[in-house]
């Protein structure tokens, strides 16, 4: 994060380390995050807009870094007090070479396309653009696209919907 400098991306100002505890001195974010938002339906379709704008500006800055977030969702999209996204939470984050591949089981099963859900091996920028996917169609739709109650029917959702879009085209 230290390595971001981004005005849709929250700053740290400090890292702090003790022998038990890491603290991370941050940029307040007072306008709460966009899971709140959803969830009492006070966006706008302008404000859609421009926050999902804002989100992809942000996440367009780390790809270009080559840096995936690997656990978006709305509670990690942060607000300031004037209501600029402010991207949060990188504790899955890591910096991809030469697009390697990775394995590691990262963020929330919502927002998590097929492939970690069922354990293959993905590319971590591809799952952040499922991710802002999922944000978008809960940001407008006030709800998630695939819903379950574990992640074996949360998979069988996912591959039922796309074979029913799918046929469709």
């Amino acid at each position: 994060m230290l390595s971001l400098n981004h005005e849709n991306i929250i700053k740290v100002y400090d890292v702090i380390e003790t022998k038990k505890n890491i603290a991370i001195v941050m940029e307040l974010a007072e306008g709460g995050d966009l899971l709140e938002k959803v969830m009492k339906n006070t966006l706008s379709m302008e404000d859609t807009k421009r926050i999902f704008r804002e989100i992809v500006t942000a996440l367009a800055h780390c790809h270009s870094q080559n840096i995936v977030h690997r656990d978006l969702k709305l509670e990690n999209v942060l607000l300031g007090k004037d209501g600029k996204v402010k991207l949060a939470d990188f504790g899955f984050a890591r910096k991809i070479e030469n697009a390697q591949l990775s394995n590691t089981f990262c963020g929330s099963a919502s927002y998590c396309p097929p492939e970690i859900l069922q354990k293959k091996a993905y590319n971590a920028f591809a799952v952040d653009v499922w991710s802002m996917g999922v944000i978008l169609y809960a940001m407008v739709n006030g709800g998630f696209p695939f819903e379950a109650s574990n992640i074996h029917q949360m998979v069988e959702c996912q591959l039922i919907k796309e074979t029913h879009v799918g046929a469709r085209s």
